[in-house]
């Protein structure tokens, strides 16, 4: 069952570079304008990695285990195999990952799925903005943690612990007796303007950002049943398939 999913991959991740390649020579330049061609182009790529370990590791394993049949007394090193596997692991997981958001440009002609992507992309300015001045206090409360506190708690040992710490009041997850512990009159003083500014001020800012620019894109959205047009799509992809068909007869 396993070897018949691998065969069924590449068959299909042949078919998928095939029809990139087609769609490159139609498009030309303007095929990597689009973000979700360089997502398809990387996904091809780490498939072609994965593929490629696969085959090595199991002609690998395999020359390893017939020498150990064949000297037993002989010590079989799968160090090196096993870091590579777990490299391999790691690129799997991103290619899954990957794979998952590609859900997205499929569901595109759904209405109200395609309201999420139109709200990130209308409002990815306004967002810019944002996280410029929220790193510049978050920066701020980081450094100025890591002086005060970094000699008496582990939390803010360094500047990169004191950054997770931070991160973890966002979250909820904080010990506010050992920062009051630590100075009695700046580290209330810090932990209540941090809460303040950043939680309830700037975390609220990014929210209304994206109710506004979500309100703006549901009223620009036309009246109309909120259905799948799937007649439509695959009406897209065949008018597609005809140019690329008519590209390669010239």
């Amino acid at each position: 069952f396993v070897m018949a999913c691998e065969i069924l991959f590449v068959i299909f991740i042949v078919y998928y570079t095939i029809e990139e390649i087609l769609e490159i020579g139609v498009s030309r330049l303007s095929y990597f304008k689009k973000i979700w061609n360089w997502l398809d182009v990387l996904m091809i790529l780490l498939s072609y990695v994965a593929i490629g370990f696969s085959i090595y590791r199991t002609m690998t394993v395999g020359s390893k285990l017939q020498a150990l049949l064949d000297n037993p007394g002989q010590y079989a090193d799968f160090e090196g195999l096993g870091f590579w596997q777990m490299q391999y692991n790691y690129m799997v997981g991103v290619l899954v990952f990957f794979a998952w958001f590609k859900i997205f440009k499929y569901i595109s002609f759904n209405k109200t799925m395609n309201q999420l992507s139109s709200t990130l992309s209308k409002s990815a300015k306004d967002v810019l903005g944002f996280c410029i001045m929220f790193f510049i206090v978050f920066f701020a409360y980081a450094q100025l943690g890591y002086l005060i506190f970094g000699a008496q708690l582990q939390d803010f040992e360094t500047f990169g612990s004191s950054v997770f710490t931070l991160f973890r009041i966002i979250l909820g997850d904080f010990d506010f007796q050992a920062i009051e512990s630590a100075n009695r009159i700046l580290g209330p003083i810090f932990f209540v303007t941090y809460v303040f500014f950043v939680f309830f001020v700037l975390l609220n800012m990014f929210l209304a950002i994206i109710n506004d620019t979500y309100s703006e894109v549901k009223a620009d959205k036309t009246e109309g049943a909120d259905e799948f047009h799937i007649s439509n799509y695959l009406l897209k992809g065949f008018e597609t398939l005809k140019e690329k068909l008519r590209s390669e007869e010239r």
